[in-house]
């Protein structure tokens, strides 16, 4: 069995994050922030500051310069500019809920949950489902799989149609090595968003896990519909196609995956063990 690592979607624009061990690899892209929104972040920073040189005790601009600085992913300073904005209002549960985003991205998870907790306490602007959301996948990589679980649960207890919640849900439940029960969060995702490329493939690597290679091959096979160009997607088809015995299908799908994907070791680990097995 080939074993590699699972990743969830946090938020976007956002770093990938790792959270479970599977039978094939599972990730999503976030995309990069463009040159047009770095420009923005860059204006309302230089604006902020140029406000703060006349009023350097006005929390909505120190909230202001922390988000421009945290758009371009200047997260110390972010965090900063929060704590600045906290200190001059220390009710303000939006502040709190920023920090606790900054903090988890200098991976300081700890640190964030309890910043979660403290945006709870005292409300938000952003829903809550979304704090609970966060506040989850920080959970997640500490490896507090239940904890994860459980935040999750209150995210869709505040949205129940959030989807990439029950996509959350379905990998905290794969870190308590409950497959069967991951793979019904999936399910509820796709209800919700039926072209959710990630739950699919979350999907599909579980199926894997649990041996139902038949049924993963169908939702791998959805999954290059739903994204042509996805190297996972040829690489995870592969997997299943290799594990099913076949061997020639299989070889042409990590062939495909490497010409999407050309450093993939992954699929270059898969050429040469299908070479092994029918002796090319």
């Amino acid at each position: 069995m080939h074993t590699a690592t699972a990743t969830i979607v946090r938020r976007a624009p956002t770093a990938l994050l790792a959270v479970f061990g599977l039978h094939a690899a599972l990730a999503c892209t976030a995309p990069a922030p463009s040159a047009g929104e770095d420009a923005a972040a860059r204006a309302i920073l230089a604006e902020t500051e140029r406000g703060l040189a006349r009023d350097a005790d006005d929390p909505n601009l120190h909230m202001a310069r922390g988000r421009a600085l945290a758009e371009l992913e200047r997260y110390d300073e972010a965090l900063a500019a929060y704590g600045r904005c906290l200190a001059l209002d220390p009710a303000r549960g939006e502040a709190h809920f920023r920090s606790a985003l900054a903090l988890d991205d200098l991976g300081r998870f700890a640190e964030a949950v309890a910043a979660y907790d403290a945006a709870l306490a005292r409300g938000t602007e952003t829903p809550p489902a979304r704090v609970h959301y966060d506040r989850g996948i920080s959970l997640g990589r500490m490896g507090r799989h239940r904890e994860a679980l459980a935040a999750f649960d209150s995210a869709l207890v505040a949205d129940a149609r959030y989807a990439a919640a029950y996509y959350a849900r379905g990998a905290a439940l794969n870190g308590l090595f409950r497959n069967d029960e991951a793979v019904q969060a999936y399910e509820r995702a796709l209800v919700l968003r039926p072209d959710m490329p990630e739950a699919l493939n979350a999907k599909g690597v579980t199926l894997l896990r649990l041996g139902r290679h038949a049924e993963a091959l169908i939702v791998f096979e959805r999954l290059i519909e739903v994204a042509p160009e996805d190297a996972l997607a040829r690489l995870n088809r592969g997997l299943a196609l290799e594990d099913t015995g076949r061997y020639d299908e299989a070889l042409a799908a990590f062939e495909r995956a490497l010409a999407l994907d050309p450093g993939s070791e992954a699929a270059q680990a898969g050429l040469e063990r299908i070479a092994r097995r029918i002796g090319r």
